[in-house]
């Protein structure tokens, strides 16, 4: 991306017991700069993604040799 200026990403997870807690993190900044006829125009954009939650897990169902089905509900918030 040739007017990407910066980009970072970033992902947290803990579990403890049946208890899951997530973190997102995400930031962009791309922008062009350029003259034309003698008037300098700058264009930008800026984007931050912050995603929180956690889940609970209920239930854990054995499904035959094919493994597990788990039920775990999940709460959370985003800001963009």
């Amino acid at each position: 991306m040739p007017h990407l200026h910066f980009a970072a990403a970033g992902h947290f997870e803990a579990t403890w017991r049946d208890w899951t807690g997530f973190l997102d993190v995400d930031y962009t900044s791309v922008g062009k700069s350029e003259t034309r006829s003698g008037i300098s125009v700058s264009t930008g954009l800026q984007e931050g993604f912050f995603e929180f939650g956690g889940t609970y897990r209920l239930a854990s169902l054995p499904v035959g040799r094919a493994g597990r089905l788990v039920f775990e509900p999940l709460v959370g918030g985003r800001f963009i």
